[in-house]
């Protein structure tokens, strides 16, 4: 998981380099963040089953486009939240144990890395303090790992569409620099969550759901 999300935050980093120095978008506003939080993973499946999973922890950082004089910008984020999983595998499916299904108590961990393009837009509240919101859609990829008794592990990857519906609260503690808290409302597997709802398709463990996180963090105005 560390490799995977320093290679996200040096990508992001070289892009926030190159931005600054191109002569063309000086004149824009670049903005770069990082957050840091936990919330509530799987809502639906946590209270319709015995699967309960830890407060996960939530990493994210974010690189942003404003067009000079405009409320409007576009947003890059990048986010990994991971966390323990405990409870019965209820979904036939998922074989955790030698390829055969056998309701061991699962003892897993989860962790999710997802890639997104935002539409943010902020507004004053007063003197030092602004408020906003953010939509957009992105790929997530979801790796859970289950240990059995036999310390013999299984592990699923999956990857699938999501939607993020954010807010922010910003306070500045300077010209470049600002304080951040932004919740957001993910969900996972946007094709499946619908298909579940209509009753087209079986849900499954973990996958298609509705998550909630809350971040911390700072944000640098690059120019």
């Amino acid at each position: 998981m560390q490799k995977s999300f320093l290679l996200r935050f040096l990508m992001l980093l070289s892009l926030s380099i190159f931005f600054t120095k191109n002569t063309f978008l000086y004149a824009q506003k670049i903005e770069f963040g990082l957050h840091a939080g936990t919330g509530k993973l799987y809502i639906h499946e946590q209270m319709v089953t015995n699967v309960k999973y830890t407060l996960p922890t939530s990493l994210a950082m974010e690189l942003k486009y404003t067009p000079t004089g405009k409320s409007w910008g576009i947003k890059l984020r990048v986010t990994s939240l991971q966390a323990g999983m405990t409870g019965e595998n209820w979904d036939f499916r998922t074989k955790i144990v030698n390829s055969v299904f056998n309701n061991e108590g699962l003892n897993a961990t989860i962790n999710t890395f997802s890639t997104n393009i935002l539409l943010e837009k902020q507004y004053n509240i007063c003197n030092k303090l602004k408020g906003g919101f953010n939509i957009g859609f992105g790929i997530t990829k979801e790796n859970l790992e289950n240990y059995n008794i036999y310390q013999s592990s299984f592990t699923r990857t999956l990857q699938y569409s999501n939607m993020m519906l954010g807010g922010i609260l910003e306070y500045a503690i300077s010209d470049n620099f600002g304080l951040q808290l932004q919740p957001t409302l993910m969900m996972q597997d946007v094709g499946r969550c619908l298909g579940v709802v209509a009753r087209t398709i079986k849900p499954q463990l973990a996958g298609e759901d509705v998550s909630f996180f809350v971040n911390l963090g700072v944000n640098y105005k690059l120019n």
